[in-house]
């Protein structure tokens, strides 16, 4: 059997905290002081333009929170907008950023072939990989920019599937629409890292999970999130459901026997 690949989303399996929210909310709340406008509604207006262009397929635009920016604030009369890799530096530490512990403990002790991917851009992500002292641990970080795709497109997983020759392929994120969705689509294995988790459905070991009636109940209620946000996408349970990465051990070792 071709040697295991786990694919680990980066923003809310790896890192706690991602330094590039800060970054824009930053850039935002300058933009609203000199404008003499309400933060809030700022934050708001850009949020929506990130899922408007999710929505209609813009993926990689999405993703670049510079144009979002320039574009939101060029409208408004901004000019001399920061650019975000050239404050990101500052924040490459603490309490801007932070790794999950049980995400460090996994990457450097997990006996298989670990890949990052990203729907961030590689300019911010592999910096903040850098500063974490974790992109050590992966045999490669994919972004947008370096494929040519953003997740939840299924040339993605294609292009991993060809660029290692093996369809062996373990996909673990946050979110139903961005990472499990596709992965099922293409008959890969998806395990979905839910943080939030209740203590009452995490009590139950990981390979029940999936038959908990309440379990189902509690993915039901992220997806109606999710496709609020995104728009409307066929419903899918992942294979797995664990709330921490202290966990993936046991189940990538069931995986490959």
């Amino acid at each position: 059997m071709p040697e295991t690949i786990v694919v680990l989303d980066v923003d809310g399996v790896i890192l706690r905290r991602n330094p590039v929210s800060y970054v824009i909310r930053s850039i935002l709340a300058e933009a609203a002081f000199s404008r003499g406008l309400c933060f809030d509604y700022l934050y708001y207006l850009f949020s929506e333009e990130f899922k408007a262009r999710v929505r209609c397929g813009r993926l990689i635009e999405a993703f670049n929170f510079q144009l979002l920016l320039e574009n939101l604030l060029g409208r408004l009369g901004v000019r001399d907008i920061p650019l975000i890799e050239n404050l990101i530096n500052k924040c490459l530490k603490p309490p801007f950023l932070e790794v999950y512990k049980d995400a460090i403990k996994f990457l450097k002790e997990a006996d298989c072939v670990k890949l990052a991917l990203t729907n961030g851009l590689s300019k911010f992500q592999i910096p903040i990989l850098e500063a974490s002292d974790v992109a050590r641990y992966f045999a490669d970080i994919l972004t947008p920019d370096i494929i040519g795709f953003a997740k939840p497109d299924e040339r993605v997983y294609k292009y991993l599937i060809g660029k290692f020759h093996n369809d062996n392929i373990v996909v673990v994120g946050d979110r139903l629409f961005f990472d499990i969705s596709v992965a099922h689509k293409l008959g890969l294995t998806s395990i979905l890292v839910a943080r939030r988790m209740p203590e009452y459905l995490n009590k139950i070991p990981w390979s029940a999970r999936g038959e908990s009636r309440d379990m189902k109940v509690f993915l039901n209620k992220i997806y109606r999130t999710e496709a609020s946000r995104y728009g409307y996408f066929d419903y899918i349970e992942p294979n797995y459901v664990i709330k921490t990465l202290y966990e993936l051990p046991e189940i990538i070792c069931k995986l490959t026997g």
